[in-house]
């Protein structure tokens, strides 16, 4: 292997760890909010970009929140309970346990729009 491809190996390990760090950080943060005030916040402080999932009849099914856009995309899936993020060729995939307030907030800012 010549220094370029170890380099090349290298640089993508690391990428592909600091991505599921990433990753993993979202859904510790998501399995731990409690209330409101904390889905608020993280709205405030996290949130970049909301995809709303709807049916044929415009019922709100789930969301897509894009966390981070800027080197690392990570998307909160509040439908299929996962964090997704892409990195270059790179991708992370987390699950999460529960979404629950979470999904109710993005569900009644969908009916609110």
């Amino acid at each position: 292997m010549t220094n370029e491809e170890i380099m090349r190996k290298v640089y993508k390990d690391s990428g592909k760890k600091e991505l599921d760090k990433m990753c993993s950080k979202y859904a510790l943060e998501i399995e731990n909010l409690t209330g409101d005030g904390d889905i608020e916040e993280f709205f405030q402080n996290d949130v970049i970009n909301i995809q709303y999932v709807v049916n044929g009849t415009k019922n709100y099914t789930g969301a897509l929140l894009c966390v981070s856009h800027v080197g690392p995309s990570v998307w909160i899936d509040t439908l299929d309970k996962k964090i997704k993020g892409s990195w270059g060729n790179t991708t992370s995939t987390k699950h999460f346990r529960s979404s629950d307030g979470l999904d109710d907030y993005c569900r009644e800012l969908w009916y609110k729009l």
